[in-house]
């Protein structure tokens, strides 16, 4: 068996040193480090235990360079023997200490550097798992939420308005207030969150939706006008510039389109939807179908929040999207915040997103990620023969 394999057996007898040696030479020469400082230097008052490691350290202040590389046209000087060594296997490209890690060949020219890169895959190791974990603990609690709240929230019965921005077109007298549960869009049902938004999507690319009025109330509500074309080709028929009525569209009996202002509540409340005139036949054979007549990307939509009035918005659906926040989750008390699911879904939505993104980062084969250790790599691989 080699010295260099030869077992440490013989331990470093200074109290609270566990150091370990391969021979008695060593562990002697170990013992000057746990000797007294009296060797001190006058500029900076750093003690050593040997005087020649205080005759090299006083190098550093007089800026004395002894030792010169000797290799042709370089002639770079330091002041230390060891920095000397280290510079010359730029030159020679001896990297002899290896990375002991199977599957990883790297080499360094600097023991240091060698340890540093050990550390890294334990790190990278550890951090592959840790955050692989979390992201899929992120991903259970976020698909269980419903289930861990649910002593104290319910789910499925319609969305909860936790906030309406103050320049909302949903903000009014008979608008939508921080507490109300939403169960209806039009005639979609809105029983979560995902609901909501795929009701406002359908409404947005669908064409407006009618409404049956029988033959009667349309000629009690409806009075004499004069429809004209707005820019974008639709028709405005209400002159009156009044903030209640609409101008709404149909066919008579004889399939001809004809225009009408209607006070828009008394029009559209309690009654069904319906695309044609058909659809109103079923219930009453005297009915018409009425069509909202509004801007290009305009709709009015009848927002169901019992056991208030149905609020009748009219504008951009995707207004309403962005101006009204809501939760699935209704408290079961009233001591219960309503933030708290939204604060709680959002930090594990977080949490997956980070989690899971370092995990891939840290998964992926680089040189390093710590900026250090790139840079590090970046020298030894492109600038070795300059630097």
């Amino acid at each position: 068996k080699s010295k260099e394999d030869a077992p440490r057996t013989i331990a470093c007898p200074h109290k609270g040193c566990v150091k370990m040696f391969k021979d008695n030479s060593a562990m002697r020469k170990h013992l000057h480090t746990h000797g007294p400082r009296v060797h001190v230097c006058a500029e900076c008052g750093k003690a050593f235990v040997e005087s020649s490691k205080l005759k090299r350290h006083q190098l550093v202040h007089t800026g004395e360079k002894p030792f010169q590389c000797t290799f042709e046209g370089c002639g770079k000087r330091f002041s230390l023997d060891f920095n000397l060594r280290t510079h010359v296997r730029i030159h020679t490209g001896d990297r002899p200490y290896v990375c002991p890690f199977d599957g990883c060949s790297k080499k360094f020219a600097q023991s240091t550097n060698l340890k540093s890169h050990i550390l890294t895959h334990a790190r990278n190791k550890n951090s592959i798992w840790h955050n692989f974990v979390l992201a899929l603990l992120g991903i259970l609690a976020l698909v269980l939420l419903p289930v861990i709240l649910l002593p104290f929230y319910y789910t499925g019965v319609g969305v909860l308005i936790t906030e309406v921005a103050e320049d909302s077109p949903a903000v009014g007298p008979r608008g939508l207030f921080v507490g109300d549960l939403v169960t209806h869009l039009q005639d979609c049902p809105v029983t979560n969150v995902q609901d909501w938004n795929e009701c406002l999507d359908t409404i947005a690319y669908e064409p407006q939706i009618g409404y049956c009025i029988s033959a009667s109330t349309l000629q009690q509500l409806s009075f004499p006008v004069r429809a004209y074309k707005r820019l974008d080709g639709s028709t405005e028929c209400c002159n009156n510039h009044s903030l209640t009525d609409v101008c709404f569209s149909y066919r008579n009996n004889f399939n001809k389109r004809l225009h009408t202002c209607l006070p828009a509540r008394k029009a559209v409340e309690a009654t069904q939807v319906c695309r044609t005139n058909k659809d109103c036949k079923k219930s009453s054979s005297s009915s018409f179908c009425i069509i909202p007549s509004l801007e290009t990307h305009t709709r009015l939509i009848k927002v169901k929040h019992p056991p208030q009035i149905d609020m009748l918005y009219v504008g951009h659906p995707l207004h309403l999207h962005y101006t009204v926040s809501i939760t699935s989750f209704i408290p079961r008390f009233n001591f219960l915040s309503i933030d708290l699911p939204v604060v709680v879904e959002t930090f594990v939505k977080y949490l997956i997103s980070l989690s899971g993104a370092l995990a891939i980062v840290n998964a992926v084969p680089c040189f390093a990620l710590d900026g250090q250790w790139i840079l590090n790599s970046f020298l030894d691989a492109t600038l070795t023969s300059v630097i």
